[in-house]
């Protein structure tokens, strides 16, 4: 498995830390836009927002959030962002 050093070096300046990875990037310099994919590995493990211990996913939603603009081009972050099962926390949104 190769390392793709644009995704990594995203990852760096956008801090974006394991569990989370960026799993796809699309540049359209005509459109003036970036869009940034992130996902997790199925079986992921997650902090509970709540009381951050150890949770469980078990589905997730897809959202769109508009980030800061990438020099003049706008810029979108895509993420499958999970609800997890925690013992104290009950069920609740995971948070990236």
């Amino acid at each position: 498995m190769s390392i793709n050093v644009t995704d990594k070096l995203l990852e760096i300046a956008l801090q974006i830390r394991e569990p989370w990875k960026i799993s796809d990037v699309k540049f359209s310099p005509e459109a003036g836009r970036l869009d940034i994919y992130i996902d997790f590995e199925k079986g992921t493990s997650f902090s509970c927002p709540v009381c951050g211990g150890p949770a469980t996913g078990y589905d997730t939603n897809m959202m769109t959030w508009r980030h800061r603009d990438f020099f003049e081009y706008e810029a979108y972050f895509h993420d499958r962002v999970p609800r997890v099962k925690c013992r104290d926390g009950g069920c609740v949104r995971s948070l990236l």
